[in-house]
């Protein structure tokens, strides 16, 4: 990946986590769209759209609730499926806004389909997931 690439998604992130608003002490580049195994030879894989500044690793902060809870990352728009295209797919921040990604610019955009219960997900140090049906206090 391009330094400059790098650095335009970290400042479009404003230093902070595009998912939890944390310093990103701590720091990964997410791929929304993963590069497979053996990667892609596809340009746009690297491109800003296709990219989040997340806080933690492949175990910890965001980076860790995307990898451990899949689906709810795919519901989210943290990752995306197969044809799905990352400047065309919004994705959700744990605040319930909902943003696009295009080009080198992040976009507020009103919510394209139903957003999940905010409260269905929780920060515990960047991880987990809530009581499905239990309401938090």
């Amino acid at each position: 990946m391009k330094t400059a690439t790098r650095h335009t998604v970290v400042s479009r992130a404003g230093q902070s986590c595009e998912i939890c608003y944390q310093p990103l002490h701590v720091m990964s580049l997410h791929h929304r769209r993963p590069r497979q195994m053996g990667g892609t030879r596809q340009p746009w894989v690297d491109e800003p759209p296709n990219l989040l500044a997340i806080c933690g690793t492949g175990t910890t902060g965001c980076h860790g609730l995307i990898e451990s809870y899949r689906e709810r990352a795919y519901e989210h728009g943290w990752l995306l499926r197969h044809g799905w295209t990352p400047d065309q797919t919004p994705f959700a921040d744990l605040r319930g806004y909902w943003w696009l990604l295009e080009g080198d610019r992040k976009l507020q955009i009103t919510t394209p389909f139903p957003a999940p219960n905010p409260r269905s997900i929780r920060q515990d140090r960047g991880i987990g997931l809530t009581n499905p049906g239990r309401e938090e206090d």
